[in-house]
């Protein structure tokens, strides 16, 4: 639980402070001004920087750091394009025989990078390990699933004891390795079929060289890739300022305007899967009344939000614009403190608590002083993840401060985990029989059209009928690069494409 409820907002603020370390503003200035050194043709190293590495790999139990790494050396049966649309990986066709039985055909002549030969043992055995091992991330999601069966070399069926329509998007989170490895449990070798090998690791880069036997065209990736950590926003801004790195990952949004003003980088904003809200406890009378949920929702300049925090979207509800099950009818609420002032009905004075973890404060108190305005009196605790999440069971505060990541590019895991009456993370006891229904029906549709309604008629409820809480905004992927003979592409969730 306390995965999804991510601690997302530290770097994004624009702090009143200014630039206080490492460089100052006439060194970025002169950062700006700088040459940038061309990118010769055909490459021999190719850098990207990031943040942060993973320190424990693992291609069925990863956190996103691991996962971007891993992206580069494994595939999956099926993967998500740009717009979080399903194409074809490893699996080049597949197809639904009856509402509980799935078959897939798998590609042929693919090689792991130790040379053995892909193939449908490959695939049974790594999805039966995803199923059952202790540390799977994924054990809980796959546990519609009854049998795993080999039709012939290239052939595999996988049967379910219920409709699964999100098997699929499920499935481009199990990275593939080889049944060898599986059964002598050595997976975290970095031994997979994607275009690039592993050279060399340790804490502060990864060293990837090309897959010269990748199925899929290998000279359009760069013969050697370097993955570099550089925890320092500001040296990480230098490294690509001063065409140090070829792409800069994991972009400051402070710094989006710096980058912005040298010609010789480029960036890509892209919307991402990650989104703030502020959460109702329902047992709070206060904010059971419509009129008082209404008057909140307008009494928010979210305008004044975009100031405050750089490389946001605003958006009207739960999810971003790109996630599967946004309904896009729905507008953001108009600010009005003036009706908020005639709507609000407030039968005592109180203080309401908002709780929250560190790196939301900035907000909290932006949210504070707009919620004040209404003669609504807010104190803030600043708590841990695990606090934040006790917290919610115990339903000790009025008000909670959270991101969510919605990192299977559907809203119907925020919806069935977190909102449905019947689910264990559940933490607030939200119920809603309406409401229940739809989410039973996106559960089980395997039509994606009329999936796609019950998802968004289930947004609709918890925004405008049976309010939980306020959406403030989406967080925008920000990826800065050189041009060069290379195709760079980040997904919504960060992970980045050749």
């Amino acid at each position: 639980m306390i995965k999804k409820f991510i601690a997302i907002i530290g770097v994004h603020f624009l702090l009143a402070v200014g630039v206080f370390a490492y460089y100052n503003a006439d060194q970025i200035k002169k950062l700006n001004e700088s040459p940038i050194h061309s990118s010769a043709p055909e490459q021999e190293q190719f850098t990207i920087t990031v943040n942060n590495l993973s320190d424990d790999i693992d291609p069925i139990a990863y956190d996103f750091y691991g996962k971007r790494e891993l992206a580069f050396t494994y595939e999956s049966l099926v993967d998500f394009d740009d717009h979080f649309a399903i194409k074809p990986a490893l699996a080049v066709s597949w197809g639904m025989i009856s509402e509980t039985e799935w078959q897939f055909n798998l590609r042929k002549e693919v090689v792991f990078h130790d040379g053995s030969e892909f193939n449908a043992d490959d695939v049974i055995a790594t999805l039966e390990r995803a199923r059952s091992n202790s540390n799977s991330l994924f054990k809980d999601f796959l546990l519609n699933i009854e049998s795993i069966e080999k039709v012939d070399e290239f052939t595999i069926k996988i049967n379910t004891a219920d409709p699964m329509p999100t098997l699929l998007s499920e499935l481009t989170n199990i990275y593939i390795t080889p049944e060898e490895q599986v059964r002598e449990g050595k997976v975290s070798e970095y031994i997979g079929t994607g275009p690039f090998k592993l050279k060399e690791i340790d804490e502060k880069k990864v060293n990837f060289q090309r897959n010269e036997q990748y199925w899929k065209n290998p000279e359009n990736y760069p013969k050697n890739l370097i993955l570099q950590k550089k925890e320092n926003k500001y040296a990480r801004l230098g490294q690509i300022l001063g065409g140090e790195t070829q792409v800069l990952a994991d972009v400051p949004p402070i710094f989006i305007e710096q980058i912005k003003n040298n010609s010789s980088v480029k960036i890509i904003e892209s919307p991402g899967i990650k989104s703030v809200f502020l959460l109702f406890n329902p047992e709070t009378e206060f904010l059971q009344n419509k009129n008082n949920q209404q008057a909140l929702n307008i009494a928010i300049n979210r305008e004044k939000i975009k100031e405050l925090i750089k490389g946001i979207k605003l958006t009207s509800q739960f999810a971003g614009s790109g996630i599967f099950g946004y309904k896009p009818d729905i507008e953001l609420p108009v600010y009005n403190l003036q009706k908020a002032k005639e709507i609000i009905e407030i039968q005592e004075e109180r203080i309401f608590e908002l709780n929250l973890t560190g790196q939301n404060l900035v907000l909290g108190q932006f949210l504070k002083e707009q919620f004040e305005q209404l003669d609504i009196r807010i104190n803030i605790n600043t708590i841990s993840e695990q606090e934040l999440v006790q917290s919610m069971k115990e339903k000790t505060a009025d008000f909670y401060l959270i991101g969510w990541d919605f990192s299977k590019g559907s809203t119907d895991d925020f919806l069935r985990d977190f909102v449905f009456s019947s689910s264990e993370l559940n933490l607030l006891e939200y119920s809603n029989e309406e409401l229940d229904k739809y989410i039973k029906k996106s559960l089980f549709e395997v039509d994606e059209e009329k999936r796609l309604k019950a998802l968004q008629e289930a947004m609709e409820i918890i925004i405008t009928k049976d309010m939980i809480g306020l959406p403030l905004f989406a967080i925008d992927n920000l990826l800065a690069y050189l041009p060069s003979e290379y195709n760079i592409s980040i997904r919504s969730d960060g992970i980045i494409h050749f």
